[in-house]
């Protein structure tokens, strides 16, 4: 990555869930319109639960993030980390923007952490992190913070 261009959008999704092939096809709309975009893909990504050093360079240089919101996002720590790290990094500068997609969820599920999939997730975090309580608020106050940001709604089809 020393030798590439920076990144000018980072596009962060819960890899497991395929959202009918939503986000690839996002991806490959803006690589063809020529904006060097990095898809966040936890497998190579992660170490455990960690955001590697490159990921975090990426969030540092990338001057926009759109956060594919699904059901399934608020399941993975992975996600709710780089989420964390993307809403600090992005505070600190106002010359970056945050964009979330709802795929297939309500925005106010995303931001009060409500509804089938992200209470349920809420409900596993707490309690798998009995220890690191404050982690758990720092998840709920990045969902909540990019969930009142404008925002797009997609269903499948």
């Amino acid at each position: 990555m020393e030798n590439q261009r920076p990144y000018e959008v980072l596009l962060s999704f819960e890899g497991e869930e395929d959202t009918c092939g939503f986000t690839n096809n996002l991806y490959k709309a803006l690589t063809n319109r020529g904006i060097h975009t990095f898809i966040d893909d936890k497998e190579t990504l992660s170490e455990g639960n960690e955001i590697t050093p490159l990921l975090v360079k990426v969030i540092q240089q990338s001057k926009i993030a759109i956060i594919v919101f699904s059901g399934n996002y608020a399941s993975s720590s992975f996600c709710l980390e780089v989420l964390s790290s993307i809403v600090d990094n992005f505070q600190l500068q106002n010359s970056k923007f945050i964009f979330p997609v709802f795929y297939n969820i309500n925005s106010s599920d995303v931001g009060k952490q409500s509804g089938p999939y992200y209470e349920t997730a809420f409900v596993n975090h707490e309690e798998m992190l009995k220890e690191n309580k404050e982690k758990v608020v720092k998840w709920r106050n990045a969902l909540s913070h990019v969930a009142d940001l404008y925002g797009w709604h997609f269903e499948p089809g």
